[in-house]
């Protein structure tokens, strides 16, 4: 989201011999939780651009007034943070007034979130050419003066006050440390400070050597007394229908599907889905919380939170059938045969891996008698017919080689051979019958 466009003759910026890009990645990494972020500058042939993270943030100046108390506590603790970020470095009082600062207050950008309201400077780090007489505040200098001042409350120190000190850009919210004292470095030219606390201004003149200046704040009424509170009358807790569609993966609905709801402070109940795949989940209130579970599978939970009435989705893992085939020996995997299935008038085709295994989609198997016949290379196998069970899903199957592929002249050379030896001990044994009787 583009937050300001501005051209580059029409601003200057306020720090110099200090990197811009080395400022910006410095305090997005130790900025995390304030509050403030401050948004990317992007450099163009004639125009300087400043992008925020995100969406939504509006102008502060146009912001509810909560919200812009909220945005002006966030700018003063970010302040004391990058004050004490850069505490190191030579004028750091300076570069941090320098870097919180934007041309004009439309530069100053915020949006309320579910963890508060946070605010976002575009522009940052520049000031309007007319307002700056001089050069930009150089980022090392050989000294510079500390002002203090102090907030006193019937002559002791005052903590925790919340002041108002006024800029170019509106009033700025800033929190005194906690013995009453606010630190920092006027800028060159800087007369004094104009501050509002309670309501009441503060104006201060700087006198020349004198650092240390008193506002003296008028005492604290005793806060007048509440009201007696009376108990609220708790409202009747309302319900509200809600529906859960369960289905496969592939959208296909789960039809007289069971599940099991968990609720706060109720029994489970059971749930069996229509022929839409639809089941009417019990009467709950909105923000509380429940679950579902897979009856067949209690493993397979899944939380949710009521926000209105609305439609749950619960979707039913693929269920596959895994058969092992091995050998005689019930050891010896049989690893790329061809497989056929035959199952409910149909045929699945599958390739065993290297486990000997190979699957089936549950969904597919519409009758418990199935026959498996395989093939591999030139072996066949003996075809095997398997009961299926609705509640198993692993199936170990023991096959038989009933012959070996090709011509097996061996065989044949053996039985010739075995033939032509007893015709040749029959004639033998003719010739010598005829010799005896002769």
């Amino acid at each position: 989201m583009i937050l300001k466009k501005v051209n580059k003759n029409d601003v200057r910026q306020l720090v110099d011999g200090v990197p811009y890009d080395g400022l910006y990645n410095l305090f997005e990494s130790r900025l995390g939780g304030s509050g403030l972020c401050f948004a990317r500058r992007h450099v163009g042939p004639s125009e300087l651009t400043w992008q925020a993270p995100g969406d939504d943030w509006m102008t502060l100046a146009y912001a509810p007034a909560d919200i812009r108390q909220a945005a002006d506590n966030v700018l003063a603790g970010a302040e004391q943070q990058l004050l004490s970020l850069l505490s190191s470095q030579q004028n750091a009082a300076g570069i941090v007034r320098a870097a919180l600062s934007t041309p004009t207050e439309d530069c100053v950008f915020c949006r309320s979130t579910a963890q508060g309201v946070e605010v976002c400077l575009a522009a940052w780090g520049y000031g309007p050419v007319e307002r700056m007489p001089g050069g930009p505040l150089r980022g090392k200098v050989t000294s510079t003066p500390v002002i203090t001042v102090a907030f006193m409350r019937s002559g002791v120190p005052a903590s925790g006050v919340v002041f108002g000190l006024k800029t170019h850009t509106g009033l700025k919210s800033i929190t005194a440390e906690p013995d009453g004292t606010y630190h920092f470095s006027p800028f060159k030219g800087q007369r004094g400070l104009a501050l509002a606390v309670d309501g009441v201004d503060y104006d201060i003149n700087f006198e020349p050597g004198r650092t240390h200046y008193e506002v003296c704040l008028p005492p604290v009424a005793p806060p007048a007394p509440e009201p007696p509170v009376s108990d609220p009358v708790p409202e009747p807790p309302t319900t509200v229908r809600c529906s859960v569609f369960v289905h496969h993966p592939d959208g296909k609905p789960c039809v007289g599907y069971s599940l099991t709801c968990f609720c706060p402070d109720a029994a489970p109940a059971t749930l069996v889905t229509d022929a839409a795949g639809r089941a009417e989940l019990p009467s709950l209130s909105p923000g509380t919380p429940f679950s579902l579970s897979d009856t067949l599978h209690p493993q397979h939970t899944e939380q949710y939170v009521v926000n209105g009435p609305e439609v749950f989705d619960f979707e039913v893992p693929l269920e596959v059938l895994t058969f092992t085939i091995v050998e005689g020996d019930e050891t010896t995997p049989l690893v790329g045969a061809s497989v056929k299935l035959a199952v409910g008038g149909v045929t699945i085709e599958s390739l065993t891996d290297g486990q000997g295994q190979f699957t089936v989609e549950a969904s597919r198997i519409t009758s418990p008698a199935a026959r498996l016949t395989l093939t591999q290379a030139s072996r066949h196998f003996r075809p095997v017919d398997l009961v299926l069970d609705d509640d198993e899903r692993r199936y170990l199957v023991v096959v038989e080689t009933v012959e070996r592929g090709g011509f097996p002249w061996l065989t044949v050379l053996a039985w010739v051979l075995c033939g032509l030896l007893t015709l040749a001990g029959y004639w033998v044994l003719m010739k010598a019958a005829s010799h005896a009787l002769n």
